[in-house]
């Protein structure tokens, strides 16, 4: 059997100097408008259709923001992230209401900057571990996908 894979250099953005305008995350990932898509693998959950599916990424902060769907109250998930900008590496978490029980779902993964003959759109993939809201021994903590395209 053979196996191919590309490996693609993470390339750090670039502050501004005298004569050399900044390169910014969202130039790196090929953002339009600041804008990408979250996607999760199906969740039986209630609250599952709570997840937020478009996010922001400010240009100048790089902090990632809920977009859409608004909800009221704004967010009922507790959705949030943090990327690092230097590694590309993020880690975040949501909130899901099962049965009356708050359930924190801890996600972590990997930014990737497209190349430009990419057409996939994938920007990022990770993985999260929903808890059981069954008591031990009977447990188990199910894992899922969570993934960002532009």
């Amino acid at each position: 059997m053979v196996t191919r894979f590309t490996l693609d250099p993470w390339m750090p953005p670039v502050p501004a100097k005298v004569g050399v305008p900044a390169i910014t995350l969202t130039q790196l990932l090929s953002l339009a408008a600041d804008r990408f898509t979250a996607q999760y693998s199906t969740i039986n959950s209630p609250s599952f259709a709570d997840l937020p599916t478009t996010l922001g990424l400010n240009a100048t902060t790089n902090v990632v923001s809920v977009i859409a769907p608004v909800t009221t109250p704004l967010n009922t998930t507790k959705w949030k992230v943090t990327v690092t900008p230097s590694t590309g590496a993020f880690v975040g978490s949501f909130e899901l209401m099962d049965a009356g029980k708050k359930r924190l779902v801890p996600f972590a993964g990997i930014m990737r900057q497209p190349s430009s003959v990419d057409t996939s759109g994938l920007i990022g993939d990770g993985n999260f571990l929903l808890p059981s809201l069954l008591p031990a021994p009977n447990n188990e903590i199910l894992s899922g996908e969570i993934g960002f395209e532009r």
